[in-house]
């Protein structure tokens, strides 16, 4: 059955207070430790600078804020701008997710994803982050419920292969269930970074990102100088 407009704003409101709710809540177990790294944290963790003579920039900036004992809210955002006109922040997208922890490394998740040149999304699903060696770190992340015909899934990484050399990788697919079943999109990224010293917040790399349009059946790939500064 088709919504109309106020019907469509609503559920909009209700999935993003939902995803407010579980940014919120709490479990009773003992995190202290974890509590006191996220006191001892700013709110942005990252800033980063992706740069590429012809296809222009991307100022990014990741961030986190603890909500309960918990529960937290993470965001990352994107502004690009053109070779032309660098200043101009021509394209926008922000990412918010709020997890509820509900022990043995699952979480519920509540994702919107705002900006330009699309409608606002609004996500539901769940998490799970597992022990791994010091120096690694793993997410998977599935939200089978959203505001459009579509679920989507992520895995995202980042290993510490030495004082100085890290890495991230992110793979992102979307699969339609509506009237556009059936893969819709892959998207993969990888920054490996190099710091000029173990103890310095500054680093340098290469910023390496594919998409596969799986409906247009087209292949994009891209890459970029990065520079990265962790707070």
């Amino acid at each position: 059955m088709k919504m109309n407009k106020k019907q469509t704003i609503g559920k909009n409101l209700a999935m993003a207070s939902a995803a407010l709710l579980i940014g919120t809540s709490t479990v009773d177990a003992d995190d202290s430790k974890l509590e006191k790294e996220v006191k001892a944290s700013p709110i942005i963790s990252t800033a980063e600078v992706f740069i590429n003579p012809e296809e222009g920039h991307v100022l990014r900036a990741i961030g986190k804020i603890k909500a309960g004992k918990r529960g937290a809210v993470t965001f990352l955002q994107d502004v690009s701008g053109t070779p032309e006109n660098p200043a101009d922040a021509n394209s926008l997208y922000l990412q918010l997710r709020g997890y509820g922890n509900v022990g043995k490394g699952f979480a519920v998740l509540g994702m919107a994803e705002l900006g330009s040149g699309f409608d606002d999304i609004h996500r539901l699903g769940f998490a799970y982050t597992p022990k791994l060696p010091k120096g690694v770190f793993a997410q998977a992340r599935i939200l089978p419920f959203a505001d459009i015909d579509q679920y989507r899934a992520d895995l995202f990484t980042s290993v510490k292969l030495s004082d100085r050399l890290s890495a991230t990788g992110a793979i992102s697919y979307k699969h339609g269930n509506g009237q556009e079943k059936g893969p819709q999109s892959l998207y993969m990224e990888a920054t490996p970074t190099l710091k000029r010293k173990k103890d310095s917040k500054n680093s340098i790399g290469a910023h390496i990102k594919y998409t596969r349009d799986f409906r247009d059946k087209r292949d994009d790939i891209r890459a970029f100088a990065v520079y990265k500064h962790a707070f």
